[in-house]
């Protein structure tokens, strides 16, 4: 176990030389120096001590993907702007799912009614939508009416 650098000074050190070991292989000046200057910053700005003579370098050297940040835009999938809609009160009144379908391509959105179907299923299921069997007109074929509770 290496034993902890006694001072700040003695820190630095050893984070200034674990960065120039980290770029000892680098063959192209311009690069070693930039790579030198990121590895050091890295060093620097964790609050870890350098480590010892085992020539590990500290987890925070290491390159690390960062992590992707999710966008909170536009609704994705039929799922999420069907809940859009919800939110809209666009379902304040029984709608067939033809209207899901053309309120959806108002917004800008085309989806196939096969994908539309399960969806509204999941949403029934959820209870953030309620469905009727109701006939398409007077005396006409029954047709599913979606709305909200």
């Amino acid at each position: 176990m290496a034993k902890k650098p006694s001072s700040k000074v003695e820190n630095i050190q050893k984070k200034i030389e674990l960065a120039q070991e980290a770029v000892s292989k680098v063959t192209d000046e311009s690069l070693k120096t930039v790579a030198f200057q990121v590895v050091l910053q890295r060093l620097l700005t964790s609050e870890e001590p350098a480590t010892g003579d085992s020539g590990e370098v500290p987890e925070t050297s290491k390159t690390t993907q960062p992590k992707k940040k999710e966008k909170r835009g536009q609704p994705r999938g039929p799922k999420g702007r069907i809940e859009e809609l919800i939110e809209e009160g666009f379902f304040s009144q029984k709608r067939t799912i033809g209207d899901v379908k053309g309120a959806l391509a108002a917004h800008g959105w085309f989806h196939r009614v096969e994908d539309l179907n399960p969806t509204l299923l999941r949403l029934i299921q959820e209870k953030r939508l309620r469905r009727i069997k109701e006939p398409e007109s007077e005396g006409g074929k029954l047709v599913w009416r979606y709305s909200n509770w």
